[in-house]
C-alpha cells in the first residue's frame, strides 16, 4: 500500500515514509510546472493507501486542498519571477469563486464517497480530453455569466478537492484564449484565497488529516521548487504543455 506507515514506529508517528515524501514531491512538481494538478496526485495516492492513513474519501480531498495551498504559495513566487502572475485578472474571479468555495467545503463531508469519487473521475477525464484535443479558443471571456459561472464552479470544485484548478484553467485556455503559462499564474492566485477559506472550514470540521499535512507539504515544497525551475526551461505558451497536461489528467482516471 502506498501509504503503509506500519513498518516502523518512527514512520507511524511522524508520517514521513518514502511513499508519502515521493507523493508530496510529485504533487509539488505538477503544481510548479502547470500551476495546477497537484491535488489530483495527492488524492490518487491517498486513495491507494487502502485507508491506512486517510480513511474517508472526503478527508483525502480536504487534505489535498490544504497541502496544495502550501504548494501554490511556492509556485506563485516562480510565476511572479517569470512575470506570468496576473493578479488583477485573478481577482475578477474571486467573488463568485469564494461563494462556491464556501458552499463546496460545507457540502464535502455530506457527499457519499462513491459519488465523490465518480465526480472526481468525470471532471478529471473531461478536463483532460479538452486539453489533449487542443481545441481552438472560443474567446468568450467578455461574457459576464460564463465568467462568473466558471469561477463559482472552480471555487466549489477546488474546495471539495475535485480539480477546481483545472476547471478554471480550461475556462481560461479554451473560452478566454489565455496562453497556458499565463493561465497557470492566474489559477494560482485564484486558488490561494479559495483554498485558505476551504482549509479553514475543513479544519474546523475535522476533515483534514493533520498527520499527513506536514510531510506532504515539506516534500511538496521541494517538488514545487523543482517544477518551477523546469517551468522556466519550457515554453509555457506552447500547445505542447497544454497537451501534456491533458494526457496526465486522462491517465490519472485509470490509476
Amino acid at each position: 500500500m502506498i501509504f503503509d506507515d506500519t513498518k516502523t514506529a518512527g514512520a507511524k508517528t511522524s508520517g514521513f515514509t518514502p511513499a508519502v515524501l515521493i507523493t508530496g514531491f510529485a504533487a509539488g512538481l505538477l503544481n510548479g510546472v502547470f500551476g495546477s494538478g497537484g491535488g489530483i496526485a495527492l488524492v490518487l495516492a491517498m486513495k491507494k493507501s487502502g485507508g491506512a492513513c486517510v480513511k474517508e474519501q472526503a478527508r483525502r480531498h480536504a487534505t489535498s486542498v490544504a497541502v496544495v495551498l502550501v504548494l501554490s504559495v511556492c509556485s506563485c513566487v516562480a510565476f511572479y519571477l517569470r512575470r506570468s502572475l496576473d493578479a488583477a485578472s485573478a481577482l475578477t474571479f474571486l467573488p463568485a469563486g469564494l461563494l462556491g468555495a464556501g458552499l463546496g467545503a460545507k457540502k464535502l463531508k455530506n457527499i457519499a464517497p462513491a459519488k465523490l469519487q465518480l465526480l472526481f473521475k468525470v471532471i478529471t477525464a473531461a478536463g483532460g480530453a479538452v486539453s489533449l484535443l487542443g481545441l481552438p479558443p472560443l474567446k468568450l471571456d467578455g461574457n459576464f455569466f460564463i465568467h462568473n459561472a466558471a469561477a463559482f464552479l472552480a471555487g466549489a470544485a477546488a474546495a471539495m478537492g475535485l480539480g477546481g484548478g483545472f476547471i478554471l484553467m480550461l475556462y481560461l485556455t479554451i473560452f478566454a484564449g489565455v496562453p497556458q503559462g499565463a493561465a497557470g499564474g492566474i489559477n494560482l492566485v485564484f486558488f490561494l484565497p479559495i483554498s485558505a477559506v476551504s482549509t479553514f472550514i475543513n479544519l474546523r470540521g475535522g476533515m483534514v488529516e493533520k498527520k499527513m499535512l506536514y510531510p506532504l507539504s515539506v516534500s511538496g515544497t521541494a517538488g514545487a521548487v523543482c517544477g518551477s525551475v523546469l517551468m522556466f526551461l519550457l515554453a509555457p505558451s506552447s500547445g505542447v504543455l497544454r497537451r501534456v497536461f491533458g494526457a496526465l489528467l486522462i491517465a490519472s482516471v485509470f490509476l
